[in-house]
């Protein structure tokens, strides 16, 4: 099979040369959505990278936001692996805190890493053939869509692209396939025959075959063989072959041998795309920024398992510029509740957090306790279901219950509200006003 893992095959191997791999850093969460899926490459020839406030150049910019700190993030290459180091103590990686030498071995920035500099910006460092843009019409600047522009820019080799529903194979299969609409055929179409397939072919232009996996035994073996024996540029074929499925088993082996095959994992598992749909679809729908959508919002997205469903994406930031308006802000736990048993789990740890409001010793260790669970366990649980650690989970709550004792006028002062909800007056201020923008006695009774 003529397949472009290979290319990553060959980029991610143990050896010297891996030590050369192309790495980029993407932005998966920032106070301007409009920045999402921006990318800053990391040259094979750089062996140090400092990540901060004002290094390295993205897209736009350097990341420039205040909520960074100033001292920067130390990435050193060591051979297949790299190290990272943190002086300040605010950066984690894939949710832990950066030590002096927190290692990332070749697998890891093979699959990719999520760095964050502070809970309000989020970064993905991953391997990659290169930064380069996307493929013209589809959003997304990840390795996977950089081997599909790569396979579409030879128009005469025929490509097959696999993925479960929703990643986007039909896009990939139409985009670059230049003047005239392309010929779709279905593989499950009624009167589909070996006659059908070849007249296609042999016209000029782009031919899209689509679900080839349910194309029966013996037609597969007819288009193996006919791309087999023309090859590319033979004189049977004349046109661009495009073929989708969901996955390769279901294809014969001389069929498979025969095409470019580039796999499309789903979007849980392409955050660098995921990111760039969300600020393609605000910047399309108008939406104000920065800001409408806020860090947190952006976290929960990447948190939930887009099992490649672009559609439904798109469907749930539709709902929040619908239902809320641009110039409200948007309250995405309405608009994508959770599952049922994460509901259920979040609803128990908020009982838990509102019978010891005021418990200004109510730590994450007796959260996880009164859980049931282990503190690493909480962790790992808040991060999949809301893309939140412990501590900012235990904070949001105590600070919305305080914004709704603010705005009920049952209190007369903001340190009676501080109090109720278990932290000292100066410490919910601070708080109060990083979360939400404002001072408490701004929300006061309003």
């Amino acid at each position: 099979m003529d397949s472009l893992d290979a290319d990553t095959r060959r980029d991610s191997t143990q050896g010297p040369e891996h030590a050369h791999a192309p790495l980029a850093l993407t932005l998966l969460v920032h106070p301007d959505e409009r920045r999402l899926g921006e990318q800053a490459p990391w040259p094979p020839e750089v062996a140090v990278l400092e990540l901060g406030r004002t290094a390295p150049d993205f897209d736009r910019a350097p990341l420039t936001s205040r909520r960074v700190s100033r001292s920067p993030l130390r990435l050193v290459r060591q051979g297949p692996q790299v190290l990272l180091s943190d002086s300040t103590g605010a950066a984690t990686c894939a949710g832990r805190p950066v030590g002096e030498a927190t290692v990332l071995s070749a697998l890891q920035l093979r699959e990719g890493v999520v760095l964050t500099l502070s809970r309000h910006v989020w970064l993905l460092l991953r391997e990659g053939l290169s930064a380069s843009a996307a493929v013209p019409g589809v959003a997304g600047p990840s390795p996977e869509l950089e081997r599909a522009r790569r396979v579409l820019a030879q128009p005469l080799r025929p490509v097959l692209f696999t993925g479960p529903a929703g990643v986007g194979k039909s896009y990939l299969a139409g985009a670059g396939a230049g003047a005239g609409s392309p010929r779709r055929l279905l593989a499950s179409a009624p009167g589909l025959d070996a006659g059908t397939l070849t007249r296609a072919l042999a016209q000029p232009g782009t031919v899209i075959l689509e679900d080839v996996d349910q194309l029966p035994v013996a037609l597969q073996v007819v288009l193996g063989r006919v791309l087999e024996a023309s090859g590319a540029s033979g004189p049977s074929i004349r046109a661009s072959l495009r073929l989708t499925a969901l996955e390769p088993r279901g294809l014969v082996p001389a069929l498979l041998a025969s095409v470019a095959h580039v796999p499309l994992p789903p979007l849980s598992r392409r955050r660098e795309d995921l990111a760039a749909q969300i600020a393609a679809f605000l910047a399309s729908a108008a939406v104000p920024s920065p800001g409408w959508l806020t860090t947190e919002q952006q976290a929960t997205l990447h948190a939930r398992p887009w099992e490649g469903q672009t559609r439904e994406l798109h469907a749930v930031l539709q709902e929040l510029v619908d239902v809320y308006g641009a110039s409200e802000r948007s309250r995405l736990a309405e608009v994508l509740p959770p599952r049922e048993a994460d509901a259920a789990f979040l609803v128990q740890a908020r009982e838990i957090i509102d019978a010891r409001l005021d418990d200004d010793a109510l730590s994450v260790q007796a959260l996880a306790r009164a859980l049931a669970m282990s503190p690493r366990t909480l962790q790992r649980r808040l991060q999949d279901v809301c893309g939140q650690s412990p501590q900012d989970f235990l904070r949001q709550h105590r600070l919305q219950r305080a914004r709704e004792l603010l705005q009920s006028g049952r209190y007369t002062t903001v340190s009676e509200v501080a109090h109720a909800v278990g932290m000292s007056r100066s410490a919910f201020s601070r708080a109060y006003r990083e979360w939400f923008g404002r001072s408490p006695s701004e929300d006061a009774a309003r």
